[in-house]
């Protein structure tokens, strides 16, 4: 339905499985929409109640078995709803609509905006970014270039294999899942297969898909990784002694590897360890495993992960390299790679070829070679649909894109994000303190037990924290009260989130980890963390503290936590 939306000149616009009926209204008003797929009764059922409001007056499900007589008389009577076949079906006998799709497609420029995405907004409306024919053909064979390097992928004996998993209604899963494997099958003449994941991929069936498919390439959230990285350490405390000596031997020549890898003039086969050839063997064992022993790169992106998990994967030669990008720019704007200068842990790599990328520093808001991230070149949006005065704010007249985010370049042109504007908190002595160092450092030194630490006090008196223990997740994405294997070690009395959020033991835990980062690593008295709580429960999709990505949204928890903030602070502030 997206590419046949796209291939009639038309846009379409994604919709994530989480919205409510407010959103998936704002989205069919906003974009005009003249159709609308859903996937089963449980979204169209969203629809029910506004639409009679709608400009719609045609739907599409594609559940099948769906007995639809029963659900038209929920909608009004010039509301027409299809089953997939019958959608196909009304094409039959009309010989004029070849003719009208060469129309349609004859007049298709390569400005001409084929793909809305609307941003999670986090405040307000949404806004429809709106990506060109150019911005997702030119960013699809850009990024195939980055990701082979020196490679050549036309060789690949049994073709490019991926495995989709994300919202397609996200612009990272829309371009590694849909634009680009369509650019690779028909540019670089080889074969590109997408395999689509159950809708519990998130949830624990992902491994069993890397499993039985072995993608060539892999794009996972943090989280993922995250997941992946607490699973795979607690298999191995069940291996005998030998095991664990042997794994450690092999891990440590990992980490050795990772650390010529981060050499500028690093170049693959080059250089390695000592006994490098019998450690990668060892941890070849562990990658195929996990099913990424012919997986060719390894990404995250979409929100910060922890140095520890990078590290982590590092030292099982599962080099998990760091992109960057938004909605507004097609996804990615810089990648990291492994050949030369383009890769050190930490950042996000160089910019794509062809793009340009500069840091805006304003003194008195950010830190000595700090300032926040622009980038131009062909990948950049068109522009929000229907709102031209926040595509001026957010494209200059010079067609740099203001992305909103902290940043600096090192030496070698690699990109550190160090924060965001949006998101800076106003310390009690004026400074600008950007919270995800501080609570990535803070979550670094607890992880064992602790899924999330968010740092708390915008024009407060002092900074405090929210700290969520690690829960068993339910069938639909949320966590139950249960406690995780690891977080279980930390108070062995304690078997809920709630008991976590009440026991010394726990409090204790999470205070060590502050007092590190308040003496060693806090810039000034007013950045350190002053008080915090445990909150009884992990957060999720469902309860909507994280996005679809699993990206933190912080207005939500202000918000629906502001009870327990204030309680940290005096009556007076």
């Amino acid at each position: 339905m997206d590419c046949a939306a796209i291939f009639a000149n038309g846009m379409a616009a994604g919709v994530y499985t989480t919205n409510n009926t407010e959103a998936c209204e704002y989205i069919a008003q906003h974009s005009k929409a003249k159709l609308i797929a859903v996937e089963n009764l449980t979204q169209l059922d969203k629809y029910v109640p506004v639409a009679a409001k709608l400009p719609c007056k045609t739907y599409v499900i594609w559940q099948r078995d769906v007995a639809l007589d029963a659900y038209k008389s929920k909608f009004p009577s010039d509301v027409k709803l299809y089953s997939y076949p019958e959608f196909l079906g009304l094409a039959k006998g009309n010989d004029s609509l070849a003719a009208t799709l060469k129309t349609r497609i004859a007049e298709a420029r390569p400005t001409t905006p084929c793909t809305l995405i609307y941003t999670s907004g986090t405040t307000g409306n949404p806004k429809a970014v709106s990506i060109t024919h150019d911005n997702c053909n030119w960013t699809a064979a850009t990024t195939w270039a980055n990701l082979a390097g020196d490679d050549d992928l036309a060789d690949e004996p049994d073709g490019v294999r991926l495995i989709s998993y994300l919202p397609l209604s996200h612009i990272a899963a829309q371009m590694l899942d849909v634009h680009a494997p369509i650019f690779f099958t028909a540019y670089m003449e080889n074969s590109c297969s997408v395999n689509f994941a159950d809708s519990n991929a998130l949830k624990g069936s992902l491994l069993k898909y890397l499993q039985a498919i072995r993608p060539t390439h892999f794009f996972g959230v943090p989280r993922v990784w995250e997941k992946f990285q607490a699973a795979m350490m607690e298999k191995g405390k069940g291996n005998s002694w030998l095991k664990k000596q042997i794994s450690a031997w092999a891990r440590s020549k990992g980490m050795e590897m990772l650390a010529i890898r981060q050499d500028p003039n690093f170049r693959p086969g080059k250089k390695h360890p000592s006994m490098w050839f019998v450690a990668k063997k060892i941890l070849t064992k562990v990658r195929e495993a996990v099913g990424l022993d012919q997986c060719r790169t390894c990404l995250t992106g979409a929100a910060p992960i922890q140095k520890s998990t990078l590290e982590f994967f590092f030292s099982l030669d599962i080099p998990v390299l760091e992109l960057y990008g938004m909605s507004e720019c097609t996804a990615p704007t810089t990648i990291s790679h492994l050949q030369g200068r383009g890769f050190r842990i930490g950042a996000c790599g160089p910019p794509l070829s062809g793009t340009e990328l500069r840091i805006d520093h304003v003194e008195g808001r950010d830190k000595t070679g700090e300032g926040e991230i622009l980038f131009r070149g062909r990948h950049i949006m068109a522009g929000y649909l229907f709102d031209q005065k926040k595509t001026d704010e957010a494209i200059d007249k010079d067609g740099w894109l203001h992305s909103g985010d902290i940043g600096r370049v090192d030496e070698n042109g690699l990109l550190s994000i160090t924060g965001r504007i949006k998101e800076l908190l106003i310390g009690s002595g004026g400074e600008n303190v950007a919270p995800v160092p501080v609570e990535a450092r803070i979550l670094d030194s607890c992880k064992q037990g602790v899924a999330n630490f968010v740092m708390i006090g915008d024009k407060r008196k002092f900074f405090v924290g929210l700290a969520t223990p690690r829960c068993v997740p339910n069938p639909d994405g949320s966590f139950s009260q249960a406690l995780d294997s690891e977080a279980l070690k930390i108070d062995p009395e304690c078997t809920t989130a709630l008991q976590a959020s009440k026991s010394a033991k726990w409090k204790a835990f999470v205070q060590t980890a502050i007092d590190d980062y308040n003496k060693n690593h806090a810039v000034s008295q007013a950045c350190k963390i002053v008080k915090f709580e445990i909150l009884p429960n992990d957060f999720s999709v469902p309860t909507e503290e994280l996005g679809p990505t699993l990206k933190l949204k912080r207005n939500v928890v202000n918000e629906k936590y502001a009870a327990v903030i204030d309680s940290m602070y005096p009556k007076d502030d």
